[in-house]
């Protein structure tokens, strides 16, 4: 196939297909973390303990408020916490609150994966990058609970792209 036979996109097709896997995944993550309502293990528990302390720290705004949180946890960067305290500040306080936050970095993550696929092969490549990493089943499941390790993984699609 040469590239004089390779046709274009439509132009509603990635963001069709990119914005139906995120809407999916919102979705399913939503109705999942309604229905479960028991969490186990200390790390997702911990995790929300500490974005409570973020919530908190970031109650008013200040250069003093900014910099505690930018110090308050030795082990794991400030910016899921200081996320999921600003998903607080916008829908309340609650534990499914606080992991939705991962819709954000859904997007970043597809949107991201679509851009490498595209830079390195065309459109048809970036959208199978952004169907693939979507029914990954581990980045799926990792989706639904408070670790900082999809942000992560999204943030650093961000940076490759």
């Amino acid at each position: 196939m040469t590239a004089r036979n390779v046709r274009p996109a439509p132009r509603w097709l990635p963001p069709l297909t990119i914005g139906g896997l995120w809407l999916f995944h919102t979705l399913a993550n939503w109705l999942w973390l309604n229905k479960n309502v028991m969490t186990r293990g200390w790390d997702r528990i911990g995790a929300l303990v500490n974005s409570l302390f973020y919530y908190d720290t970031l109650s008013t705004w200040s250069l003093q408020s900014l910099f505690h949180a930018s110090v308050q946890d030795v082990l794991r960067p400030p910016l899921f916490g200081v996320s999921m305290a600003v998903m607080y500040k916008l829908f309340g306080v609650s534990a499914d609150v606080a992991v939705m936050v991962n819709a954000v970095y859904w997007a970043i993550l597809l949107a991201a994966c679509y851009g490498l696929g595209s830079r390195l092969g065309g459109w048809r490549l970036g959208v199978l990058s952004a169907v693939l990493v979507a029914l990954i089943p581990l980045v799926y499941a990792m989706s639904r609970y408070s670790y900082f390790e999809f942000s992560v993984a999204a943030l650093v699609a961000l940076t490759l792209y």
